[in-house]
């Protein structure tokens, strides 16, 4: 890592489809001044039209300040807080500890105080957050789950409710993007979305961090973190400065896919009610009020209300089709069930989607440039939301899948129209000289040629994922393998049946291995009708796998929902793992 010492230190002293094809119907520096006045929500809230209908829009006037190909330098000092508000640690110790370690010690992440100053290369500038100051303006932990377990971490920098502001926002979300080669596709999801109608987007930055620890003895040396990615969190006052509702509902979605969940989703006052619980599906941001989420919920699940009904009392169509829309033509495959937010305002009754963390965007880019195997099987096009209950009732109407095709074609034309391309070019002049220099170099898994050979992946990626939505309409829908079970002599297996908009006739072929490649099969029958099938040969103790291939009358396939990751971490992609017992004991992985 890159040091820097005395000439800062001397600054310090001185003082951020179309209609028919759809098968349901057959370098500088822009920080932003230090104010504890947030910028102003005068345009964009939440209002009724003459119909008394909400209607959505974001406060534009936010990203006036924003400068797309800056660069803000952060100068974040670490040290000891106290124990009476847990901030008593080490940098070491805040860095060090992974999620496995917290939950045996059945504690918070540590954290410690923090000076955030925001400067350019040259040091903290005036007038710009922390100049001149000596004494913490807040604390620092590390943020989000898989990354905490990485040797680079994403940062969460809490500011003091006394601090001056960064840009309105008081908790600073530092990214690191380290499974993204190109360490620029979150931000370029954020300021894309902020053309597309019926989405909400947040505001961002490129940052270069720098940080002094000094929780175990003095130094006057800032060390260079590299490159990060600021992203506005989406709190109460992130909804306001946007002109929404902040005391609407706001839930962070974690491993949601609308479904009742009547035993977790309570009321507060339900003597059942268990928080914790609750938030490992949704976690409560705003408003924590649920019966408005559970009457939602309650007629999503009710096949017996028309789902046009369902989506006119409870939903936004433009904001549906948009999120839809958006992230399939993106490829940011991984939001079918967590990823965003559930909003809603108080007094209204529309629930709203909100996209969170954006980098799981392009999915399958660095892997393909890596000449690495890119399976995604069903994850791509309508096929990856097929599992959650209210995108696969809306897609099972054919008014909604018209509107959802002229929301592709028009958010396909927005970023053919060179938006696109232009922010590639700009932020790859960003974030390359940083990826191929340390401290992020040794940890950039792509040569400088491949993340050339990426970019140019990325600039026709949107035409590929196009016809990938349009293919997946084409497809049967995927579905999900079931627990096997014994019939005493053999073994009884079962599936959900899979779906094809257009009506045609669904065969399976079913195959029972060992080796998860399927090559040399145990059992293997084709041309199922119906989603079950039996083997009736005892089957030895060991791991076996199942692989169930749904089949149209025209050819098209599709593979089920189940995953398997292997020692290696590689996914194979519609595969069920189960393991025989010495005693013939049937079970799944991880039960």
């Amino acid at each position: 890592m890159k040091l820097y010492g005395k000439k800062i230190m001397a600054l310090l002293l001185s003082g951020c489809i179309l209609s028919g094809l759809c098968g349901c119907s057959v370098g500088s520096t822009q920080a932003g001044k230090s104010t504890k006045d947030s910028s102003g929500a005068s345009e964009g809230k939440t209002v009724k039209t003459k119909k008394g209908e909400e209607t959505f829009k974001d406060n534009m006037s936010l990203y006036d300040e924003e400068e797309d190909d800056g660069v803000t330098t952060f100068y974040l000092t670490a040290t000891r807080g106290n124990s009476s508000d847990g901030s008593d640690h080490s940098w070491k110790d805040v860095n060090r500890l992974m999620d496995q370690d917290y939950a045996k010690m059945h504690k918070e992440r540590y954290k410690c105080n923090a000076l955030l100053q925001v400067g350019d290369e040259n040091g903290p500038r005036e007038g710009e957050l922390g100049y001149g100051l000596s004494s913490p303006n807040g604390v620092v932990l590390i943020r989000g789950a898989s990354t905490a377990n990485m040797e680079q971490k994403n940062f969460k920098i809490k500011l003091n409710k006394a601090s001056d502001t960064y840009r309105g926002q008081r908790i600073i979300n530092l990214n690191k993007h380290v499974s993204d080669g190109s360490r620029f596709r979150n931000k370029l999801c954020y300021d894309l979305i902020k053309d597309v109608k019926g989405l909400v987007s947040l505001r961002t930055s490129f940052v270069h961090l720098y940080v002094k620890d000094e929780t175990e003895h003095a130094s006057d040396t800032f060390v260079d973190y590299g490159l990060y990615t600021q992203v506005e969190q989406l709190n109460k006052d992130a909804l306001q400065v946007h002109g929404l509702d902040r005391n609407g509902q706001l839930y962070k979605v974690n491993n949601f896919e609308f479904l009742s969940y009547a035993d977790t989703i309570r009321l507060k006052s339900d003597s059942k009610y268990d928080k914790d619980a609750f938030e490992q599906l949704l976690e409560i941001k705003g408003n924590d009020d649920h019966q408005k989420l559970m009457d939602m919920l309650s007629d999503v699940n009710d096949s017996s209300i028309p789902i046009r009904k369902v989506l006119r009392k409870w939903f936004d169509e433009e904001n549906l089709t948009a999120f839809l829309a958006f992230n399939m033509l993106v490829n940011n495959v991984d939001t079918q069930s967590q990823n965003y937010y559930l909003y809603s305002p108080l007094n209204g009754k529309k629930w709203y989607l909100i996209n969170w963390d954006c980098d799981g965007s392009f999915a399958g880019v660095d892997d393909a440039v890596r000449g690495k195997r890119v399976s995604l099987g069903w994850q791509s096009g309508v096929s990856n939301y097929w599992g959650n209950v209210l995108f696969r009732r809306l897609l099972k109407d054919e008014t909604f899948c018209r509107e959802l095709d002229k929301k592709v074609e028009e958010v396909k034309k927005q970023l053919d129209d060179g938006r696109l391309a232009d922010l590639i070019h700009r932020y790859r002049s960003i974030a390359k000289p940083y990826a191929f220099r340390e401290p992020d170099a040794e940890h950039e898994e792509l040569t400088s040629s491949e993340y050339n050979t990426m970019i140019g992946k990325m600039l026709s990626g949107v035409d590929t994922y196009y016809e990938k939505y349009k293919e997946s309409l084409d497809n049967p829908m995927p579905f999900y393998i079931g627990k096997p079970s014994s019939t005493g002599k053999g073994c009884q297996f079962t599936w959900d049946p899979s779906y094809d908009f257009h009506k045609r006739g669904i065969t399976y072929t079913f195959r029972l291995s060992q080796d998860v490649t399927m090559k040399n099969p145990i059992y293997e029958k084709d041309g199922l009708y119906t989603p079950s099938c039996t083997y009736d040969k005892k089957l030895s103790p060991g791991q076996y796998f199942i692989q169930v291939v749904a089949k149209s009358d025209t050819g098209r396939t599709q593979v089920a929902f189940d995953n398997y990751f292997d020692a290696e971490g590689e996914s194979h992609v519609g595969i069920l793992t189960f393991f025989v017992g010495p005693d013939g004991k049937i079970t799944l992985e991880g039960e």
